[in-house]
């Protein structure tokens, strides 16, 4: 699953030039964040909803783990 506060067309095209778009088999994108884009803690809880996450992850019983290159959006998704 990948999270970006970009548009869905913007991510489509960007992982379909680096090859890599087979890899992921959903998207939240910022038309999925009701205007909350990272680092809003909203936008995380959407995101592990749209993954089919968040029940399980609120009841620990699965882990997710969260990549991204600032360290503001990161401190929230602890």
């Amino acid at each position: 699953h990948l999270f970006s506060n970009a548009n869905h067309e913007h991510v489509h095209r960007v992982l379909e030039h680096m090859g890599i778009l087979h890899v992921f088999d959903h998207f939240t994108t910022y038309e999925h964040l009701l205007y909350k884009s990272k680092p809003h803690p909203e936008a995380y809880w959407i995101a592990l909803e749209r993954a089919g996450l968040k029940e399980s992850f609120e009841k620990g019983l699965v882990d997710a783990y969260f990549i991204d290159d600032s360290v503001s959006n990161l401190n929230t998704a602890k």
